[in-house]
């Protein structure tokens, strides 16, 4: 169902069918002889105008309550082996939260396995395999199954105690996470601090550590670096953070940014380059990814114009999040993903939120 509300709602179709519709209302009641006859004309041309207004109505309701349409803003997105995970805003609307939306896709091919309806505020904190961590609040976490699209495993302050009458029968004062490891903290009644590790259900009194799985490329506002190894350095932004000249650390070659309020939004490890986002104008209305190896020379460009991810009765969409994954870069433009090769910007796939 989901599949086809959005083939319905998505790239104009609405609009398509409401001016087809206002065309027959103009022109076939009275270019089909039977229709010129006064009672069925009348009747024809009245069925035409409702249908074109019942049509308009429907795209003004999804526009403002059924959410499917495009999606100001992408939450959060995560990566497993198997499966991409994507919480966005359903209605879109700028920052009134009206709900979440859970979209886990495959992505090779950005095949849409499912939408899981979450709660208010929810916010993933980590993936294991084919489970996901998600919480709301401080103290409110589910393990999700996402081969089966359920929650196994819920944690607070309530379910915590039953899983360990040892340690937390007492009950639990304070909890929190740690969402870079991920793991729970839990302060039971009696002043005692323990660690629950959410995927696998331990308990320990000494915090685990966070292990970095493989080559980590890192981007921050002032330089790229992997590891210790630095290899592009901002030496010039303003104050929002948006770069105006950049030095490779090797080659001390600089490199002054003419691009409208430039960010570094994502690194390239398969293809040794950088993504910048910038806009054609400085309203920041239409959006440009360039895609600069580390001695600055574009390698390519993809426009939003290129894109064309707008659906009827929306505004423009915007770019606010992107994940690598092995050679491709993930991203979302408004309610849209795209997959571009990182070595080539060509576009592998795209899906619809």
């Amino acid at each position: 169902m989901d599949l086809i509300l959005d083939s319905i709602f998505s790239s104009g179709w609405l609009v398509f069918f409401c001016i087809l519709f206002l065309i027959g209302f103009a022109v076939v009641p009275f270019t089909i002889k039977p229709f010129r006859k006064k009672p069925l004309n009348t009747v024809l041309r009245i069925s035409f105008l409702f249908i074109s207004f019942s049509i308009f109505v429907l795209g003004s309701l999804n526009s403002c309550i059924w959410g499917y349409k495009f999606v100001n803003k992408v939450s959060d997105m995560r990566m497993s082996d198997n499966f991409l995970c994507i919480i966005d805003q359903p209605t879109g609307m700028e920052d009134d939260i009206e709900g979440m939306r859970l979209h886990v896709l495959d992505p090779d091919t950005g095949k849409r396995f499912y939408r899981h309806v979450m709660e208010m505020y929810s916010v993933i904190y980590g993936l294991d395999g084919d489970r996901l961590l998600s919480g709301v609040g401080s103290d409110r976490f589910f393990v999700f199954e996402l081969g089966k699209g359920r929650i196994v495993t819920c944690l607070n302050p309530e379910t915590l105690p039953e899983m360990f009458p040892e340690e937390l029968g007492m009950g639990i004062a304070v909890m929190s996470i740690d969402p870079s490891i991920p793991v729970i903290t839990a302060t039971s009644k009696v002043g005692y601090t323990y660690y629950v590790k959410p995927f696998s259900l331990e308990i320990t009194t000494e915090k685990p550590e966070y292990h970095v799985k493989g080559i980590v490329w890192y981007s921050i506002s002032t330089h790229i670096y992997r590891g210790e190894n630095y290899f592009i350095k901002v030496i010039d932004s303003d104050s929002s953070g948006y770069l105006k000249q950049m030095m490779n650390v090797k080659t001390g070659t600089k490199t002054k940014f003419t691009y409208l309020v430039p960010k570094i939004v994502a690194v390239f490890d398969a293809a040794s380059a950088f993504l910048v986002l910038h806009y054609e104008t400085t309203d920041k209305i239409r959006f440009i990814l360039t895609c600069l190896d580390f001695d600055m020379k574009v390698k390519w460009r993809i426009t939003q114009r290129e894109l064309n991810a707008i659906d009827a009765f929306t505004e423009k969409p915007t770019f606010n999040t992107c994940i690598t994954w092995k050679d491709q870069c993930i991203f979302n433009a408004g309610g849209f993903l795209f997959s571009v090769n990182q070595r080539t910007g060509n576009i592998k796939w795209e899906s619809r939120l």
